[in-house]
């Protein structure tokens, strides 16, 4: 099983480290130096044939950590995943990831966007928001397609949080539409009833 101990980089190992130090005045003492450099972690100028198979292993290894920890804990999985250098550490980066990437958990998703504790997160929705058109659509089919994103969290803040984002984008799309209301909250507030409500959606 994988695990994740805070770190982006691994050490050799006592294998590696033995492999380095054979010797490699003969054939066979370079046979093996290459033999343990395939395994080791750690770039090598002299033998780069065989260091990026390697490199790329542990970094496709070292991803697939970072989403897993993101779909339980996924504050720290993108604190990890910026970390190790798989995203910008911005929030329109970390918007664009959470909208595009495959394998993340939607319930997560919804989660981490409606962290209202985190000024981070908040910046990180309003960028999410953006990246989704909503424009020619009926407030019902937008909110539909609104949250085909991610998965609604059952905090009644949360969700208002995430409304008051979806009426703002809504409103941005849809101008001429919005225009007839009186109030703009009217979007919100109709977005919020149908949520609370459990409208099938």
């Amino acid at each position: 099983a994988e695990s994740y101990d805070g770190n982006c980089s691994s050490s050799p190992s006592s294998e590696n480290v033995n492999g380095e130090n054979a010797s490699i005045n003969s054939e066979n003492g370079l046979n093996y130096h290459q033999r343990r450099l395939r395994l080791s972690v750690t770039p090598d100028h002299h033998h780069h044939h065989s260091v990026p198979k390697s490199a790329d292993k542990v970094r496709k290894r070292t991803y697939r950590i970072g989403m897993n920890l993101f779909n339980k804990k996924p504050e720290k999985g993108i604190h990890f995943l910026c970390q190790c250098g798989f995203v910008e550490e911005e929030p329109h980066a970390v918007a664009k990831f959470l909208i595009s990437r495959k394998g993340l958990s939607k319930q997560m998703i919804g989660d981490y966007l409606g962290n209202l504790q985190n000024e981070f997160n908040m910046e990180v929705l309003e960028y999410f928001a953006q990246e989704i058109d909503l424009a020619g659509l009926q407030v019902d089919m937008a909110l539909r397609k609104f949250q085909s994103y991610f998965r609604m969290p059952g905090e009644a803040q949360k969700i208002e949080r995430l409304m008051e984002a979806f009426a703002s984008r809504f409103i941005m799309c849809n101008p001429d539409q919005t225009k007839n209301f009186k109030n703009p909250e009217t979007i919100f507030l109709l977005a919020f009833a149908i949520i609370m409500l459990n409208t099938d959606l």
